[in-house]
């Protein structure tokens, strides 16, 4: 009961807090100026009216209608009197109140988990206190910028969600299925599962939001740490369609070199996912596989820095970097990544069932065509329980291998040629030091 009580309280006085130190109220009024503040102390009696009115909903509904009747009149009220005396016409505090006061009956009467309430406060705290950052780049926004977000938002807000999350197989489509169903193997292959339209344009996405985030992060730091940031976290999602990204940003630059290194980095944090998975899947696969992944992650870092740091270190060679702007979003090379991706997965799949379980190393390299996380995943679980430690990692490093070398295709067929060369070389170079590591354990 009292966490019900002092949560909101609490909530409220941040809010509060953030408010009371608002840049336009930190200006002394000038003589004679009426100045309505409102603050901590205001902000966290809210709450704490509101964690009233959750706590008597339940047991006295009326009684908790007539308090957010009133509150609402007096916000009303306290809008009216501002602007008539103010002239500003902003609500912002306003709608700050009712979070507030709504936050407290939502935690008061159990309607929402308390952590989703703190989560959203800080979410609203930060939104509240980059009021002069988010003005000063609105106004800096043209009409192709704006066009390219409404863009981005229509592939995400409007056609994503509707798209079925599941996989069609070839007797599912009725025009493969009838080709298929003239050939003798058709009973093989008729519940190959082909495409799955959320996930296949999901990758589109992928592609075009690290673009978006990457044009955003430039618009606000130097275009080589922007790269850098986006590249690192774009690892973690997926680092083939970060590659992929970079590879198209490539064309036409300069220099190269800023590239090759933010996709090399992309690839070292996808790596230390990697050893995250076989962690949390198989302990001991991850101890006998340590020294491959973390050569894989050491080699990565060393050509990654090579071509990020050491070859773009004088500021020539920056500045040449940053005369190609980078393009806030191009659907045309996600959606012919997506094609790539698609008939490459339908091979890996193909290849799979011809091949059998017991080709193991064969389906692994097969299967990393598509995606590694998957071929980890089965390696981990596989490794002890039907196949030796050894194997697995001898699995896990020819996927990594053959995962790499389809990302390096990737880069000739998308990118600049000088681009590919030095991400082929890097490959090279950290393929050879995980089968050094692989002999040495």
């Amino acid at each position: 009961m009292i966490i019900k009580i002092l949560v909101p309280l609490a909530i409220g006085a941040i809010i509060g807090i953030e408010r009371q130190v608002d840049p336009k109220k930190e200006t002394p009024a000038k003589k004679g100026q009426v100045v309505l503040d409102m603050g901590l102390r205001t902000f966290s009696l809210v709450g704490l009216i509101g964690a009233l009115s959750g706590l008597s909903l339940a047991t006295n509904p009326l009684v908790a209608g007539i308090i957010a009747t009133t509150f609402l009149i007096l916000i009303l009220i306290n809008y009216t009197i501002g602007v008539i005396f103010t002239k500003d016409l902003g609500i912002t505090t306003e709608i700050s109140l009712f979070y507030t006061y709504f936050a407290g009956i939502l935690i008061a009467a159990g309607i929402v988990p308390i952590e989703i309430i703190l989560a959203l406060t800080v979410i609203v705290t930060v939104i509240l206190s980059k009021k002069r950052l988010i003005h000063q780049t609105i106004s800096t926004i043209d009409r192709k910028e704006l066009g390219s977000f409404i863009s981005f938002a229509i592939l995400v807000l409007v056609i994503l969600p509707f798209l079925p999350n599941y996989s069609f197989s070839i007797s599912q489509i009725p025009g493969l299925k009838t080709v298929a169903e003239s050939t003798s193997f058709f009973e093989r292959i008729k519940d190959i599962s082909l495409i799955n339209p959320y996930k296949l344009w999901l990758i589109v996405v992928l592609m075009t939001g690290i673009d978006i985030a990457g044009y955003m992060l430039e618009r606000t730091m130097s275009r080589g740490k922007s790269l850098l940031i986006t590249s690192l976290a774009g690892g973690f999602v997926s680092s083939t369609a970060t590659t992929q990204s970079l590879a198209n940003q490539s064309k036409g630059a300069p220099s190269t070199d800023m590239f090759t290194g933010a996709a090399l980095f992309s690839n070292m944090t996808s790596f230390v996912q990697i050893s995250i998975l076989i962690a949390a899947v198989n302990s001991s696969l991850f101890t006998q596989s340590l020294p491959v992944v973390l050569s894989l992650i050491i080699s990565t870092f060393i050509a990654g820095c090579f071509f990020f740091f050491w070859r773009r270190g004088d500021s020539k060679t920056e500045q040449s970097a940053n005369t190609k702007k980078h393009e806030i979003f191009n659907l045309y090379p996600a959606l012919k990544f997506m094609g790539l991706f698609l008939l490459i997965n339908i091979f890996s799949k193909l290849s799979l069932l011809f091949f059998g379980d017991n080709g193991f190393l064969i389906t692994s390299g097969i299967g990393a065509l598509a995606g590694i996380d998957a071929v980890v995943i089965s390696a981990s679980e596989l490794s002890g329980n039907g196949i030796d430690f050894k194997l697995g990692v001898l699995g896990i490093l020819i996927a990594n291998a053959v995962n790499l070398i389809a990302k390096t295709a990737y880069a000739f067929s998308a990118g600049a040629r000088d681009f590919a060369l030095k991400f082929g070389a890097s490959v090279v170079f950290i393929i050879s030091s995980s089968v050094l590591a692989f002999f040495i354990i």
